[in-house]
């Protein structure tokens, strides 16, 4: 888990080696405190800049699921135009439009089933807040890393019935 640019801990899905962060937005910073009612936050600085995003890359032969993340606002309500998360061909695994994101409580955004991807991109579009822009900070993503199956094994009594056939040729 991410808890903003600085932190980081385990929270059920195990050690996260083979997957990278890149905090992706123009001014990315930290702030501690006032953004909801979380703590050590990552937000964008420069105001009319882009979105703010982060992107989870995972080595080859491995993936990323990403499990939940929040959002906080300072200063009061904001409203974003969306919060989408996109794999690496760029394919909206989640979107939402038009969230309100509350000043004195954070918004959780959680997944019934992990979303998965060689890379996964979560993108807050909070663009049309203009100069209040660095208002929205994510903090405390949850993500994990799996294996990929590349090319699984035949059970055993696949390879049986294969050999039988060679050994009746």
């Amino acid at each position: 888990m991410i808890d903003a640019v600085g932190g980081y801990g385990e929270l059920g899905e195990g050690f996260t080696g083979n997957v990278v962060a890149d905090f992706g937005t123009v001014d990315p910073a930290l702030w501690t405190t006032g953004y909801s009612d979380l703590t050590n936050v990552f937000f964008d600085d420069a105001d009319n800049q882009g979105p703010l995003e982060l992107v989870l890359t995972a080595d080859a032969g491995f993936s990323v699921q990403l499990f939940d993340f929040d959002l906080g606002a300072f200063g009061g309500n904001r409203t974003v135009s969306s919060v989408r998360v996109t794999n690496e061909s760029n394919v909206v695994l989640f979107e939402s439009l038009g969230d309100t994101i509350f000043g004195n409580v954070h918004s959780d955004y959680t997944f019934n089933s992990p979303l998965e991807g060689q890379s996964l991109r979560i993108t807050i579009d909070q663009i049309a807040l203009g100069g209040a822009s660095d208002d929205v900070a994510l903090d405390n993503v949850r993500f994990g890393q799996v294996v990929k199956v590349s090319n699984p094994v035949p059970e055993p009594a696949t390879m049986l019935l294969l050999g039988m056939g060679i050994v009746a040729m």
